[in-house]
């Protein structure tokens, strides 16, 4: 049996090896120094709409640095999903583009279902780049992080 502290680090030793297992061109990630980290640094070379021009038509951004923040009681508490610093947000209807959570990536269903402590981070990453893809399997249209955004999206 483990102790709690161990836990963590074999849980996510498990996970870094499933991440690496889905490291391709369009989901790059640095590899963490230690274990346990708290954060881990995603890039997603990926087309994305990072806004619409004058005419209502989509501007595409190829390259979305992502930052997810691992809580020191992690599965427990679900990890934060954040553009990094630099990073606008894409024009999205999961991703704050305003306010206090500017940048902030909307993970959990805008607070209407709880985290799945099941969920490892190699299928939260994967989940965020079919988000930026805008798969309707695991966008959540809501209002609240990108109005005009969710309001775009259901339009088209």
């Amino acid at each position: 049996m483990y102790a709690p502290d161990e836990w963590l680090t074999v849980r996510l030793t498990a996970e870094l090896e499933q991440l690496e297992q889905i490291r391709c061109r369009a989901i790059e990630f640095k590899r963490p120094g230690t274990i346990p980290f708290d954060h881990l640094y995603v890039t997603y070379n990926i087309r994305c709409i990072a806004s619409l021009d004058a005419n209502g038509n989509p501007v595409y951004r190829d390259k979305h640095n992502v930052v997810i923040d691992v809580p020191p009681d992690y599965p427990e508490t679900p990890p934060v999903a954040r553009m990094a610093a630099g990073t606008p947000p894409p024009f999205h209807p999961n991703f704050w583009n305003h306010g206090a959570n500017y940048g902030l990536i909307c993970i959990h269903g805008g607070g209407e279902v709880t985290a799945d402590p099941s969920e490892t981070l190699a299928l939260l990453v994967n989940r965020i780049g079919r988000m930026l893809q805008y798969d309707l399997e695991v966008t959540q249209v809501h209002l609240g992080p990108n109005d005009a955004a969710a309001e775009w999206f259901q339009r088209n």
